[in-house]
């Protein structure tokens, strides 16, 4: 692994830590000054753990190239994102998540945010918790969220191309390309909403689980930003479970299995306790039915969400249709399965499509609302683990040509 890619992975750890560590505080009621002392000793153990190990070191030459494809296409993304910010974000970011973020960071009447059944207090707090520890230290509720999202953003582009870059440097710059151009993916991460987020976190734990082989301490990683998909987002749940599903034959091992509990125990904890104790049920699930499964025989519901999935497919992620169909075709020519990581984010967006077909909401709205979000939570996945496919395959098709 490359140290550009294993300080975007130990940065993730930090930013996760923070939301749990002053969630804790908040229970624990405990004062600024001790929560950031009890911060600095947590994100410095953090930092040691995640010390750089069996990192592939460029030389120097091609070190300073990197930093200067790095920064341009940051520079050109961040650009893209400056030209449709707005002071407080998307409409869901200073009616939720801002707002949620705000609550949290009065120390003093915090829980009277579980009291508001309309701001959606049941979803997960690490962006909020995250936002809060800052603007609790002096910053404000417009400029925390906006860095924060522009943060996250540029994470998962500068983690997808030094991750790709170890495969093949051409690809890595043509999906860089694509990301730093992509204006969908500036207004989704000057949104501020917790998909970016999650799809930073889901993106980490597929990355991390690779180099588990290498070394084991890589499955702490793994673990603990699958942890952190169940504390970012009620969606991440689905997310979590099927990355740990996936990968249960290697997490479940004897000797593998410390490194998985050190890694997914106490974010995991935090969030059951957020859950069972402070927030109501889920709305979606709450309102569920006997009428609820009787909508799977509803065929129009499945031409609505296919209808709408291609007009987002076409508008928002039209490079991700191109590179499904090279993926596929490729699949096909070479006779052979897709990888596990490719499946499971397939699988996460049968999943996610899933959800309307029961949904209690008006199915119009929740799609217009909410499908295009989603979709985003799965591409920065999506794109890493086809590319890897589509890698590996020429790879072989190559070699054996040459042969």
């Amino acid at each position: 692994m490359q140290q550009t890619a294993r300080s975007i992975l130990t940065l993730g750890l930090c930013m996760g830590a923070v939301s749990v560590i002053y969630f804790l505080a908040l229970v624990m009621q405990m004062p600024v000054w001790l929560i950031v002392v009890v911060m600095a000793i947590a994100l410095a153990g953090i930092v040691m753990y995640a010390r750089p190990w069996n990192v592939e070191e460029a030389p120097g030459r091609s070190v300073m190239m990197r930093v200067l494809i790095i920064a341009i296409a940051l520079g050109w993304l961040g650009s893209n994102m400056a030209f449709v910010a707005t002071r407080h974000g998307g409409w869901d970011a200073w009616a939720l998540w801002n707002y949620h973020a705000q609550m949290l960071s009065d120390g003093q009447h915090w829980k009277l945010l579980f009291a508001d059944h309309n701001g959606h207090p049941d979803y997960p707090l690490l962006l909020p918790a995250f936002n809060a520890f800052f603007i609790r230290l002096g910053g404000t509720v417009v400029t925390v969220p906006l860095f924060t999202a522009i943060l996250f953003t540029f994470c998962i582009v500068v983690l997808i191309y030094s991750q790709l870059a170890t495969r093949n440097r051409v690809a890595a710059i043509v999906v860089l390309c694509l990301l730093a151009t992509d204006t969908s993916l500036a207004q989704f991460g000057v949104s501020e909403y917790a998909d970016t987020t999650l799809a930073f976190f889901f993106l980490a734990a597929i990355i991390s689980k690779e180099y588990a082989q290498a070394d084991r301490r890589y499955l702490a990683i793994a673990a603990a930003m699958a942890a952190f998909c169940f504390w970012t987002k009620n969606e991440g749940v689905l997310l979590g479970v099927l990355f740990l599903a996936f990968n249960g034959r290697i997490f479940f091992r004897r000797h593998h299995l410390r490194y998985f509990l050190v890694g997914i125990a106490v974010p995991l904890i935090v969030w059951a306790v957020f859950k069972m104790v402070y927030a109501p049920p889920n709305d979606l699930v709450s309102r569920a039915d006997g009428n609820t499964l009787l909508q799977a025989r509803d065929w129009n519901r499945y031409v609505a969400i296919y209808r709408h999935f291609t007009d987002n497919l076409n508008t928002h992620f039209h490079y991700c249709k191109i590179l499904f169909w090279l993926w596929l075709i490729i699949m096909l020519l070479r006779r052979r399965m897709p990888s596990r990581n490719t499946i499971m984010v397939l699988v996460a967006l049968a999943g996610y499509m899933g959800i309307y077909v029961f949904t209690h909401m008006d199915l119009e709205w929740h799609l217009i609302t909410s499908q295009g979000r989603l979709m985003h939570q799965l591409m920065p996945a999506f794109v890493y683990v086809s590319v890897v496919d589509i890698l590996g395959d020429l790879r072989m098709v190559s070699y054996r040509f040459v042969s």
